[in-house]
């Protein structure tokens, strides 16, 4: 019995508990709440924010890779209010429940809970970010809240389990490892109850088989053509990937040494960035224009390493630096991650659940999905939700079994102290280095300018512009599908590859057509040359387009324009430059198709 209390924590029923979790959630609310306000919102998010809403007329919540349940909270919502901030609504509303569970009805000490609520995805990731993932951490707790209590852990399983695996894909691979842990446990255990555990664990088998069933038809077929390239290009490089299988942690990457291993600096030398130039498949026989070293292409093709394109001195030891504390960092992840699954030793279900959900998450990381923090951090949920279930269960332990649980309880433990940095990260990094975004502050810009608030907007890269309509109601020219539009669907058309001259073209037609301004977004490319910096003909390789430039379409653009700003890069966005087009520079009479008249009711969200 001693032993068995070195391990049990309090369950916060004291009016002391009761006192401290109040300021926790408090302090947490408040914080949360002032970096929502903060917080710029990004393609994803208001992408989304649109499927969800259905304020596309084409593209909507089937077939654009994620599941229902976040996308019909978002309707609801919206149905109600009318306004687009259902979704920072949305998003803190499900992680406040979240956090009320975790806080009043888990059964952990002070110090978990502080830990807990420091990390990534309860200050960042699954509250201030509004995407489709917190949603999962809420029904995980519930489940987690109710599985003690026999008659609602019979009644109520079941169904949370069809709603988790309609979250997200790892969700829903987590729920079907929950239930296999079930039923391996049950047929172990045998007894007199095992007709009785056989009938539940059918019960959540049928509602977890619909829920993938539902999920399935709502995910495909899917109009998001990377997910195809996505996987292709998994299946190339499965040889090179399976490695990544036993050291756990390279496909749990963002939660273990990611973000530590990247503060040590690791330069690319010129041919590297050659080499990447070469590996991509849509650049072909445009390789030389894409790559900003002509000096170094004829030292690539001959193997040749000389001292112009290659790393120096100081920079061969910071690679040998980052390299060395990435595989210390690798290894000792991957024992603390595997060693967390032994914090429910003992308890034949959550052990099995846990044990297999990791290993298919990480089978699916390496060849299916290489996901990031939002995908890989719901394992971690699963975990506080699996040791929540085992601490509120009566079960009878050995001290062997006490002794490796709580080794496995240290291990969580260390797993979630490391989640904490990530999370101050992005919120400071916010502040005093990269935003999520530029859009807050482009939309600033145009609103307040008269000449450009009525405008329409066109970039050269698409992914730049679905942001904005969080923040304005201006009509959006997808210059990869020729037409008007609220989102980019994330797919290839026939225009995937132009050039600065057709984005003129189309912003003069637009300006014809329409008789108002345009705006015209040039993107730069992760890392690559500014317009002002092009001295030959080069592409910009875009997510889902090439975009050719030279210094012809250049002089072109600086004489039929006029700059207004320049952003640098964020967190997940690209640097652009906004230019103000001249409209007396348009000379030319267009045939105005129905693709370049503006319907302005259709961009107004905030009905």
């Amino acid at each position: 019995m001693k032993d068995m209390i070195m391990i049990k924590e309090n369950v916060g029923s004291s009016k002391k508990d009761l006192f401290w979790n109040c300021i926790f959630l408090f302090i947490w609310s408040s914080f949360s709440v002032f970096n929502i306000s903060q917080h710029p919102f990004w393609m994803d998010e208001v992408i989304n924010l649109i499927f969800g809403i259905g304020a596309d007329d084409i593209y909507g919540i089937h077939g654009n890779g994620h599941p229902a349940v976040w996308f019909l909270l978002l309707r609801f919502l919206y149905s109600i209010f009318h306004k687009v901030w259902v979704l920072p609504l949305a998003s803190f509303a499900v992680a406040f429940l979240s956090v009320y569970l975790f806080l009043f009805k888990s059964p952990f000490s002070k110090k978990f809970k502080l830990i807990f609520l420091c990390t990534n995805m309860c200050m960042f990731e699954y509250v201030v970010m509004a995407r489709n993932y917190g949603i999962s951490m809420l029904f995980m707790f519930i489940i987690a809240t109710i599985y003690s209590n026999e008659k609602l852990k019979h009644k109520l399983t079941g169904p949370l389990l069809f709603l988790l695996c309609n979250t997200n894909i790892p969700s829903a691979l987590i729920s079907t490892s929950f239930v296999v842990g079930n039923t391996i446990s049950s047929l172990k255990k045998g007894g007199i109850s095992l007709t009785n555990n056989m009938r539940f664990c059918i019960k959540l088998s049928v509602y977890n088989f619909i829920g993938l069933v539902v999920c399935f038809l709502t995910v495909f077929p899917t109009f998001d053509t990377a997910a195809y390239l996505s996987t292709e290009n998994f299946r190339k490089a499965a040889v090179e990937n399976i490695g990544k299988i036993f050291l756990v942690s390279k496909a749990f990457n963002s939660i273990s040494y990611a973000p530590y291993s990247d503060l040590i600096p690791d330069p690319k030398s010129k041919i590297d960035q050659i080499n990447d130039a070469y590996n991509l498949p849509r650049i072909n026989g445009a390789r030389n224009l894409y790559i900003d070293y002509p000096e170094c292409v004829k030292e690539y093709s001959s193997k040749q390493k000389t001292k112009n394109c290659s790393l120096s001195h100081k920079e061969k030891i910071e690679h040998l630096w980052h390299n060395i504390i990435k595989s210390i960092l690798t290894i000792f992840t991957s024992i603390i991650i595997f060693m967390s699954v032994f914090s429910v030793y003992g308890d034949l279900t959550l052990f099995i659940s846990a044990l297999i959900s990791l290993y298919v998450l990480d089978v699916f990381f390496v060849f299916g999905y290489w996901g990031m923090y939002r995908h890989h951090a719901l394992w971690l949920a699963f975990m506080v939700s699996a040791l929540w279930i085992s601490r509120n269960s009566v079960n009878t332990f050995t001290e062997k079994q006490i002794k490796i649980r709580k080794y496995g309880y240290y291990c969580l433990c260390i797993l979630l102290s490391m989640q904490i940095f990530p999370a101050f990260a992005n919120i400071f990094g916010g502040y005093f280095g990269y935003p999520t975004s530029n859009s807050y502050k482009v939309a600033n810009i145009i609103s307040k300018d008269p000449t450009m608030r009525d405008s329409a907007i066109i970039s050269t890269n698409d992914l730049n512009i679905p942001a904005l309509h969080y923040y304005l109601d201006n009509p959006t020219f997808y210059i990869s599908q020729r037409r008007f539009a609220l989102i980019f669907p994330f797919s290839l058309s026939a225009f995937n590859f132009n050039s600065l001259d057709n984005v003129l073209d189309d912003a003069e037609k637009i300006s014809y057509c329409n008789n108002t301004g345009v705006i015209i977004f040039l993107s730069k490319n992760y890392g690559r040359i500014d317009d002002e910096e092009i001295k030959k003909p080069t592409i910009f390789r875009y997510q889902y387009m090439d975009f050719y430039v030279d210094n012809k379409q250049l002089s072109r653009l600086y004489a039929e324009t006029t700059k207004v700003a320049s952003f640098n890069r964020t967190l997940l966005e690209e640097g652009y430059s906004i230019y103000k087009l001249d409209r007396s520079s348009v000379k030319k009479q267009y045939k105005c198709t129905v693709e370049y008249k503006i319907n302005r009711d259709y961009f107004k969200l905030n009905k």
